[in-house]
């Protein structure tokens, strides 16, 4: 078995490979702890002497490292943004919070006409404050399919509102 010590040259790409995952968007501490990883799976690799690249195999291994945890943040976040707006809705309805005067009244009742899906996402937008993004993520859809929808569902409101308009004076 033939064993590797790392030597200056291997410090040296592990920096290397530090800096890279810095520019990939990974937080100081994320590179750190995917380096320690890397090195501990290195050091633990019983057919470490089938390793004919040694860099390119501590490249890899530190990508999907970087690539994993990056997928567990993003789940995580999903989770965190569903708790967060479940939260919010529980503590205070969108509609009690844009019913402060006579005008929000009109507000409601023409959102109360609109189609639920249309609704949702105004709410959402206008409301909530929540980014295109977040919105598609929530509804697990493409950005271009939410603003789609969020078109419609303006143009809806406008209609009902020109409508309400009209029987209102």
């Amino acid at each position: 078995m033939k064993h590797y010590a790392l030597n200056d040259e291997m410090s040296e790409y592990l920096k290397f490979i530090y800096r890279y995952l810095l520019q990939k968007g990974a937080s100081k501490h994320d590179a750190e702890d995917i380096i320690q990883e890397t090195i501990y799976r290195f050091l633990s690799q019983e057919q470490s002497n089938e390793i004919r690249n040694v860099n390119a195999w501590f490249f890899k291994v530190a990508l999907n490292q970087f690539y994993d945890t990056r997928r567990n943040y993003d789940k995580q976040r999903k989770i965190l943004l569903k708790h967060e707006i479940n939260r919010w809705i529980e503590e205070q309805t969108p509609e009690a919070s844009t019913l402060k005067s006579e005008e929000s009244q009109d507000i409601h009742s023409i959102l109360n006409k609109l189609k639920p899906r249309h609704k949702q996402f105004l709410l959402l937008k206008y409301t909530v404050g929540l980014k295109l993004t977040e919105i598609a993520e929530l509804f697990q859809l493409k950005v271009s399919s939410t603003k789609t929808i969020l078109h419609r569902a303006r143009q809806e409101f406008i209609k009902e509102y020109a409508h309400y308009q009209k029987i209102n004076g």
